[in-house]
This record gives structure tokens, C-alpha cells and sequence, in this order.
């Protein structure tokens, strides 16, 4: 590997090979292929490149595979959505990471849209670590029934090595070739293909009969199974915003193809306007919607614990973010650091070994679970540091003093750091410069929510 490749320039060599290559235009079996795994392989590619880590929990060992399936066929069997007895004008596939509230986990994406609807709905949600936070009521059901019968059909399932499937395989060697890596195309497109066709058939029967008007979803670019689906019946496809966007997050940034997508969502409802501009330019109905979640449960803010640095840690650069943290903590010694660790973090930190070999710092915390509210940390906290994570803007708006660490993925805020809502560093010498500069813009909340 000679080159060492930014997200910048990997996102520009993708784009030029997607409108070279005409990507979008190829379909096997009336699946166009590309659209399907476009974000899984720019995930592979940065992986391959060095450029981010591993963004969540690793592989398991065959004892957990074991515990895992058989915790997926118990939810399976008592959790199973085809069972349910009554139809649903809605079917939101909402996001599987929920937070807790009120002694009851939910997902803040969509729980306050759902508390003032009228019309029957239905909640179909995927298992995290084998395991569902939800309560188990009567119209949440869980999507493991599906997940078990593709996970074994597709390993019978042949697959015609059709001029199409040549076709396709030969423009993304061309992605290898650019790159200079080895993405194993052949052998993961012939399992992504088969997943999806025995999924969509899956979700095709159950929106049938459920009888659904509307389905609603939370990060539209790993549901593309579910909404070919919902597309192919003629049923409208909503898309609640969950995080970041900007022109290099690949789950929205089309900009050779935005008019020819097959499974983008029909209607966004967006964070706010600040948003809006970052979206392809499809006939996309976008409403500004609002982060509900956090302008509701938005604490009063008070008085700022003078010198106490927040770092909000993401799995894919979290390594790297750590050892700066570490490093800020020995240096500047009157500073108290507050290290929040992302909850696909908490039981694998022991590997990064510079903040695990100095976890007893006096002026060091690391936070590895739930039992603080992020918003109190941000409420208490003079200053924030980070690389792209949607929580950033959360903590702009609690008038966090913000500065970005110059990583793999930074380039997702260019805007904010254009508009000086911000200070970006490279090294621990910049970081106290800025540091010591003040910062002077101040921060509607209204801006991002």
C-alpha cells in the first residue's frame, strides 16, 4: 500500500469509478447491485486502507455464535412478526441501539413521532449482540425470524453466473484496482445477492399482510432489503434522520446519481434546515422535523465545571482519539478529562492499550456504560472534543467549546469548522493553542435541531 488515502479522496475515487463505470445502471435479477452495497463496501475499503478501525463489537468466538443463534430462535418463536394479529397502516423499522427513559428503553429517533400517531403501527426491530432492549408490547416484534431463514437459505441457494453478475464484478475490480486492495467482490457479492433476495421475499409477505400504507425507517442505507420491498408494492418509504450527514457520508451523497436512485427513501424528515442541503436532490420530500429527543429532554443549563474536557470517543477512530485524551491528560494536569466511550466501545476499550495502561490518571474518568446522561455531561462540561460524531452538535448547543481532532472522517465537518463553530488540531501543541484562544461564536440550538 503506497498511498495514504483521506475520506476526501476516497469518496472522489469512488464517485469517479461509480459515473465511469455507469454502477448504478447495472442490475442482476432486477436488483441494482450497486445501490445495495455501496456503503458496506466504502466500509471495507477504509477498513483495508487503515483509515478507520473497526467501527463496532468484533467477531465472536464459535460458543457466542452458538449463544447468540440460540437466543435469535427463542425471540424468533415468541417475538414473531407474521404472528401478529391485527394490520398496520404502519411499519416502522426503527434503530436497533435504543436509550433508556423513564425506566424503558426506546429509540429517540422515533419514539415522539409515535407518540402522537393515530393510525395502527407495528415496530419491527433487529437484535443488538443477539439481544433486544424493547419491552416486549404488543406492537414490537422482532425481525430475528427473518434473520434466521436468510441465514440459511441463502447458503442452498444457487446463483446464475449470468453476463450481468460477470458484468458487475468486472467494473468493481476496477474499485481493487484503485485502491490496491483486495475486496473478495465475487464470493461477497454472490452472498450479499442471495441474503437480499430471500429478505426483500420476507418483507414483500409480511408488508402484504399487515396491509401497509407507510413504512418508516432509521438509516435508510442498511435497510435496502426493507425498502425494495416496500418500493415494489408502491408503499411510501419515510426516513427519519439519526445522525450526521454532509458530502462525504456515502449513505447520502449521490452526486453523479441522484436522480436514478432505486432505494432511497420518498420522504426525510430531517434535524433541521442546516441539514437539508447535504441531501441528494432526488424528488425527496423532506420535512424539518426536529431532533425531538433532544429538544425535550434538553436539561437547563448551568454554571460549566471550569477546565473539564469531554471526549466523545466513535469505535472506527476511537483508538487513535484515546491516546490524544491520554496525552492531553498528562500535559495539562489542572484539566479534568472525561473520556465517554460509545456504547459499541464498552466491552472491547481494554484494547486500546495507551487508555488502558493509564485508566488510574487522577485527572482521567472513563465512562464505559449508561449510567450518566450524555446531556449532563455536555450541560457541565466547559469544552468537547471529537472527529464527527452526530453527539458534537448535541454538545455545540449545551455551548460546549469545541474542538476536532484532525482524523479519518473530519472531512464530514468541514462546514462546521468553515462557519467557526469550531477549532480543529492535529497535534497536542495546536490542541492548547486553540485552547487558549477563546471561542466566540455562540450557538442557537435552532442552527442544528
Amino acid at each position: 500500500m503506497d498511498k495514504k488515502w483521506s475520506v476526501k479522496e476516497i469518496c472522489e475515487k469512488i464517485w469517479e469509478i461509480e459515473e465511469e463505470e455507469k454502477l448504478f445502471e447495472i442490475s442482476i435479477d432486477n436488483i441494482f447491485v450497486w445501490e445495495l452495497i455501496r456503503m458496506e463496501v466504502y466500509y471495507e475499503i477504509t477498513k483495508k486502507l487503515g483509515v478507520f478501525g473497526t467501527p463496532h463489537a468484533e467477531k465472536m468466538s464459535k460458543i457466542e455464535k452458538i449463544k447468540y443463534w440460540l437466543i435469535l430462535l427463542k425471540d424468533a418463536i415468541l417475538n414473531n412478526p407474521y404472528l401478529y394479529s391485527d394490520n398496520a397502516d404502519y411499519l416502522i423499522y426503527d434503530h436497533q441501539r435504543k436509550v433508556k427513559k423513564e425506566k424503558k428503553y426506546v429509540d429517540i429517533y422515533t419514539d415522539y413521532f409515535l407518540k402522537n400517531l393515530k393510525n395502527k403501527f407495528l415496530i419491527i426491530e433487529d437484535p443488538v449482540d443477539g439481544k433486544h432492549l424493547s419491552s416486549r408490547e404488543n406492537n414490537i416484534k422482532f425481525n430475528d425470524l427473518i434473520f434466521i431463514i436468510s441465514g440459511i437459505i441463502y447458503k442452498l441457494m444457487p446463483i446464475k453466473e449470468n453476463k450481468s453478475f460477470q458484468n458487475i464484478f468486472g467494473k468493481l475490480k476496477s474499485l481493487e484496482k484503485a485502491f490496491k486492495i483486495d475486496l473478495n467482490l465475487e464470493k461477497y457479492l454472490e452472498k450479499k445477492i442471495k441474503k437480499h433476495k430471500v429478505k426483500y421475499f420476507l418483507y414483500k409477505k409480511l408488508m402484504k399482510k399487515l396491509n401497509v400504507k407507510k413504512v418508516f425507517v432509521v438509516v435508510s442505507y442498511c435497510k435496502i432489503d426493507f425498502i425494495r420491498a416496500a418500493k415494489d408494492l408502491g408503499i411510501q418509504v419515510n426516513e427519519f434522520q439519526h445522525g450526521t450527514i454532509s458530502k462525504y457520508h456515502l449513505g447520502y451523497s449521490y452526486p453523479y446519481n441522484s436522480l436514478e436512485l432505486k432505494y432511497f427513501p420518498d420522504k426525510f424528515y430531517s434535524f433541521g434546515k442546516y441539514w437539508n442541503n447535504f441531501l441528494p436532490s432526488t424528488k425527496l420530500e423532506i420535512e424539518n422535523y426536529g431532533f425531538r429527543h433532544f429538544r425535550e429532554t434538553k436539561l437547563k443549563e448551568k454554571d460549566k465545571k471550569k477546565n473539564q474536557i469531554l471526549f466523545i470517543s466513535q469505535g472506527v477512530i476511537g483508538e487513535k482519539l484515546s491516546e490524544m485524551a491520554i496525552e492531553v491528560a498528562k500535559k495539562l494536569k489542572g484539566y479534568k478529562i472525561i473520556y465517554k466511550l460509545h456504547p459499541s466501545e464498552y466491552n472491547r476499550w481494554n484494547k486500546y492499550q495507551n487508555l488502558y495502561k493509564n485508566k488510574d490518571l487522577s485527572n482521567l474518568e472513563i465512562i464505559d456504560n449508561n449510567n450518566k446522561n450524555l446531556y449532563e455531561l455536555f450541560n457541565e462540561s466547559e469544552y468537547q472534543v471529537g472527529v464527527f460524531s452526530t453527539a458534537i452538535y448535541e454538545g455545540l448547543a449545551y455551548s460546549c467549546k469545541t474542538l476536532l481532532y484532525d482524523l479519518p472522517g473530519i472531512e464530514y465537518m468541514k462546514d462546521l469548522i468553515d462557519d467557526n463553530y469550531c477549532y480543529k488540531f492535529s497535534n497536542i501543541d495546536e490542541f492548547i493553542l486553540n485552547l487558549e484562544k477563546g471561542f466566540n461564536k455562540k450557538v442557537d440550538p435552532n442552527d442544528f435541531f
